[in-house]
C-alpha cells in the first residue's frame, strides 16, 4: 500500500519565481508516437517557464504535451503505459513539488478536484485533457499518476 501511495503522484512549487535548471535525472529517448486521449499540446506560454512536458522527459503516453513537472525534477521511476502514466520523484521536495502543482495545473488545462495541503504529506487529485490524477508526497519522495478518463 505504502509503494502505491509512494507512485501516486509528484509535483514541486519551486515557485514560479526561481525555479530554473536542467532536469536531472530526465530520460531522454522521446518516441513521437504519443497515444491516450488526448495528444493536444498546450501553448508554450501556459507552461511554468520552471516546468517541462511529460514529453521532453521522453514519455510516449498520457497528457505528454499538456502535463509539466517541475524542471528541476529528479525522477527516479516511472511507468509510461497507454492506460497508466506514472512518474516518481527525488527532488524537488514534495511541498514543492504540490505547489508547482497548484499553479501548473490550472494553466495547462487541467481542475485541481480535491487537495491536501499538511507540508508533510501533500496530496491532489485533478482532471483535464481526457486524464485524472493524483499527486502524494512525504518528504523528498512524491510521485504522480495519470490515467485515461473512463
Amino acid at each position: 500500500m505504502a509503494t502505491a501511495v509512494a507512485v501516486a503522484v509528484a509535483g514541486t512549487a519551486l515557485a514560479l519565481s526561481g525555479c530554473a535548471g536542467t532536469p536531472i535525472g530526465a530520460r531522454t529517448t522521446p518516441t513521437p508516437q504519443p497515444s491516450g486521449p488526448s495528444t493536444a499540446a498546450v501553448s508554450p506560454s501556459a507552461i511554468p517557464d520552471c516546468g517541462v512536458t511529460l514529453a521532453s522527459l521522453g514519455f510516449t503516453n498520457g497528457p505528454r504535451l499538456a502535463f509539466t513537472v517541475p524542471r528541476d525534477s529528479y525522477v527516479t521511476a516511472a511507468s509510461d503505459q497507454a492506460g497508466l502514466v506514472t512518474v516518481v520523484f527525488a527532488a524537488p521536495t514534495a511541498d514543492d513539488v504540490y505547489e508547482y502543482l497548484l499553479v501548473a495545473l490550472p494553466k495547462t488545462g487541467f481542475t485541481v478536484t480535491a487537495r491536501h495541503a499538511d507540508p508533510t504529506t501533500p496530496a491532489l487529485a485533478f482532471t483535464g485533457q481526457g486524464w485524472t490524477g493524483e499527486f502524494t508526497g512525504n518528504g523528498t519522495t512524491s510521485a504522480i499518476t495519470l490515467r485515461p478518463v473512463g
